[in-house]
């Protein structure tokens, strides 16, 4: 099996990744090669995918292209650092152009690939942009894969305060409603109360641990819940947990 991992690269505007192989025989598209697609996961390594000799990086687009927000007050910023500072304040996410388009070969690993993971990553400057790109959520909604959407771990300050898991995943939807998920992961495990009062001192609170996504399906996707914390002081996903959360709901 191979894989794409993919994030937006708020420094030159490229929408890229890179190509791994992951364990064979796994997935609805196992018998035919199969594939592997994370959208939009800033999180290296989040997914227990190993870069190896395979690896090659993909672009998804043709030319420069810069994330842009129009704001309650009309106003318009423009790049992933002033973004991730106007929090409550946004109002749309788009791209300038607007009409960017993908390399074929980006479209291509998608409508291939055996998983599809969105998440976990910022929703604004690393989740969304991808999304936005021309066809890309078409060719997601499209493919056979299953889709599954990762939720963060915690609220980011200045960029989603006070949302909640469920919330996150609503605001995806807004701007991708043609992508249904099949799963959705959730880490059940609090945080410690060391990481709590770290955290809480920086304005970041934990989600996905307070009931907004609970019970055993939203809108047709099974929730999947696991302690998915790495240890250490940082609230991490531990990469191998993830990815056996994530193979395990393709078995």
């Amino acid at each position: 099996m191979r894989g794409v991992q993919g994030c937006f690269d708020g420094r030159d505007g490229l929408v890229q990744g890179h190509v791994d192989r992951l364990p064979e025989g796994r997935g609805p598209n196992a018998g035919r090669g199969g594939r592997y697609s994370s959208v939009g996961s800033s999180y290296e390594g989040a997914t227990g995918v190993e870069a190896d000799e395979y690896s090659a990086r993909l672009s998804c687009r043709r030319q420069d292209v810069r994330l842009a927000a129009e704001l309650n007050d009309g106003s318009t910023v423009h790049g992933e650092t002033q973004i991730g500072k106007v929090g409550k304040d946004l109002k749309r996410l788009f791209l300038e152009p607007a009409d960017c388009h993908p390399l074929p070969e980006a479209l291509t690993s998608i409508l291939g690939a055996d998983i599809i993971t969105l998440g976990p990553g910022s929703l604004y400057t690393s989740l969304l942009p991808p999304l936005l790109v021309h066809g890309v959520r078409e060719a997601i909604a499209a493919s056979r894969a299953l889709k599954i959407f990762v939720s963060n771990l915690m609220t980011q300050p200045g960029e989603t305060d006070g949302l909640t898991a469920r919330r996150h995943l609503e605001i995806v939807r807004q701007y991708a409603p043609e992508i249904n998920f099949d799963r959705i992961v959730v880490n059940s495990q609090p945080i410690s109360e060391y990481q709590l009062s770290l955290y809480e001192s920086e304005g970041a609170e934990q989600i996905g641990v307070h009931g907004s996504i609970s019970g055993e399906a939203i809108e047709g996707a099974r929730i999947v819940y696991g302690n998915l914390l790495a240890a250490g002081d940082k609230v991490r996903h531990d990469p191998k947990k993830l990815a056996d959360c994530v193979l395990e709901c393709a078995a």
